[in-house]
């Protein structure tokens, strides 16, 4: 169960501590980087596809003659500028991965 697999990791760890092995340490810090990289991969994947959904809405509601069209057009962008930096910031990173 859970609360068996967190409590053997728990005293795996403490072994490694006092210089039993470090094997158990390196699997768990590997295991956590792995999912962490993962998720991050994910969230960075689901705020460009939200990104260029909102973006899309926005030209289209922009082009409407509707005047509450277009207002949601002005307002949108409160929600598209901090994407927009998210979306930045991805880049650049992925940029200096490269590099």
């Amino acid at each position: 169960t859970r609360s068996q697999t967190i409590y053997t990791i728990t005293v795996k760890m403490s072994s490694n501590i006092i210089g039993l092995g470090s094997q158990y340490m390196i699997t768990t810090i590997t295991t956590t980087t792995t999912i962490a990289a993962t998720a991050a991969t994910a969230l960075g994947a689901m705020g460009t596809v939200l990104l260029i959904i909102l973006l899309i809405a926005k030209e289209l509601s922009d082009s409407h003659d509707s005047d509450k069209l277009q207002k949601l057009g002005r307002n949108s962008m409160l929600v598209i500028a901090p994407l927009l930096f998210a979306f930045a910031a991805i880049v650049c990173v992925k940029i200096i991965d490269v590099l």
